[in-house]
C-alpha cells in the first residue's frame, strides 16, 4: 500500500503537503492538491483514511465568483436560457448559505485578466463560468488552478471541468421526432456562435444522415444572432425569395428564441402552424403566452445543470471525492410534444 512518503516523492512535493492536501487542513492550491489526489488514487491510496476535517466540512463551497458576459445579466425575456441558469444557481447557493458573488465582463465576452485580478482580492475559492468558453479565457483559469466548473460550454483541451446539455443528441432527438411525423424537407434556422451550438447543426444533419436523407445546404440558415427579430427578417427574405418553400414542410430551430421569429414570418407571409408549416424549437424556456401556438421543442434541462455544475465543483475541493482530472457532464434533452408539430404524408 502507498504510504504518504512514496505520494510526496512522487508529487515532487513534503509529505505535511501530501497530509494537508488529502485532509483539506490548510489552504493548498487548488492545482497541488488536483495532482496529489490524482497521485493517491493511482497508488491506490485509501482515501477513506482522510482526516477528520474532511469529514466534518459538509459544505465545501463558501464564496463562488459567477463570471459572465455581461449581456447575459440584462432582464430581457429573450435571455431565458441565461435568465433561467443564473436564477437556478443564486437559488441554490442562497439554499445552501454559500456567498455568489457575480462578475460581469465586458458585452459577449470575460476578459481573463480582469477575472484574475478580481479573484486576488476577494474570499472566492471557486470560479462558475457561464456561456463563455473562448481559448485564452479557458487556458488562463487552467493555469491558475483555481477550481472551476464551465457552464452550457466546451473545453476542447479538457482542462477544466464543465456542465453543458447534450446539445448534438438533443437537437438528434428533435429532428428525428420531425422525421417520425413525416418530414423529409426540413429547413433550419441556426446562428454564428459558439461550439455548443454548432453541436445543434451537428445533430440536425447526424439525424437526417442516419434516416438517410441527403442534407440539402440551401435549407441551413445561418444567422448573426438569436435574437426573434433576425430569424423574422431571414425568413421572410426567405420565403420571398423561394415562392414553392424548396418543399419544406417544418423548420428546426436551434433555440425558442428564433422559432419566435419563425413563427411571426409564417403568419406574416399567410402561413398557418402546424396547418402550412410545422416549427420546432429547443431549449424550453418560453413562456406559453409568448406565441399563438404552443411550440414543440426540446427540453434542455437548466436548472438540473446549475445543481450538476455545484456538485462538481465541489467535488474538486473535496479531497475524498476529486479525481484530480476534468469532468465532462451532458444533461439529457427530451422531446415535448405540443402543438406547432403535425403529421405529413
Amino acid at each position: 500500500m502507498a504510504t504518504l512518503k512514496d505520494i510526496a516523492d512522487r508529487a515532487g512535493v513534503s509529505i505535511s503537503t501530501v497530509s494537508r492536501a488529502l485532509n483539506g487542513t490548510a489552504p493548498i492550491s487548488a492545482k497541488v492538491r488536483q495532482h496529489i489526489m490524482a497521485i493517491a488514487t493511482e497508488q491506490g491510496y485509501p482515501l477513506h483514511k482522510v482526516g477528520k476535517a474532511t469529514v466534518a466540512q459538509t459544505e465545501p463551497l463558501r464564496h463562488i465568483l459567477l463570471a459572465t458576459p455581461r449581456n447575459l445579466m440584462l432582464e430581457s425575456e429573450y435571455n431565458l436560457v441565461s435568465l433561467t441558469l443564473i436564477n437556478a444557481l443564486k437559488t441554490l447557493c442562497l439554499q445552501r448559505n454559500i456567498q455568489l458573488r457575480p462578475f460581469l465582463g465586458e458585452h459577449d465576452t470575460i476578459n481573463e485578466q480582469q477575472l484574475l485580478r478580481e479573484l486576488q482580492g476577494g474570499k472566492e475559492s471557486g470560479i462558475l463560468i457561464v456561456n463563455d468558453d473562448h481559448p485564452t479565457l479557458l487556458n488562463a483559469v487552467a493555469e491558475s488552478g483555481i477550481p472551476a466548473v464551465l457552464i452550457n460550454g466546451e473545453d476542447p483541451s479538457m482542462r477544466l471541468s464543465s456542465v453543458t446539455p447534450a446539445n448534438h443528441y438533443a437537437a438528434v432527438a428533435g429532428v428525428r421526432y420531425l422525421i417520425e411525423q413525416g418530414h423529409t424537407r426540413i429547413l433550419h434556422l441556426t446562428w454564428t456562435s459558439r461550439m455548443t451550438i454548432k453541436q445543434r447543426e451537428r445533430g440536425y444533419r447526424d439525424a437526417l444522415a442516419q434516416a438517410g436523407i441527403a442534407v440539402d445546404e440551401d435549407l441551413i440558415l445561418s444567422l448573426p444572432d438569436f435574437h426573434p427579430r433576425t430569424a423574422r427578417d431571414a425568413l421572410l427574405r426567405w420565403l420571398t425569395a423561394n415562392s414553392d418553400r424548396l418543399g419544406v414542410t417544418a423548420i428546426f430551430c436551434a433555440a425558442d428564441n428564433q422559432a419566435i421569429g419563425v413563427i411571426d414570418a409564417l403568419y406574416q407571409h399567410g402561413l398557418r402552424v402546424p396547418e402550412d408549416m410545422s416549427v420546432m424549437g429547443m431549449d424550453d424556456i418560453l413562456p406559453f403566452d409568448m406565441l399563438p401556438v404552443s411550440l414543440t421543442t426540446v427540453h434542455l434541462p437548466f436548472e438540473t445543470i446549475a445543481r450538476a455544475a455545484l456538485q462538481l465543483l465541489a467535488q474538486q475541493m473535496t479531497p475524498a471525492q476529486a479525481l484530480g482530472i476534468a469532468q465532462r457532464t451532458e444533461l439529457a434533452g427530451q422531446v415535448v410534444v405540443r402543438e406547432s408539430v403535425r403529421r405529413v404524408g
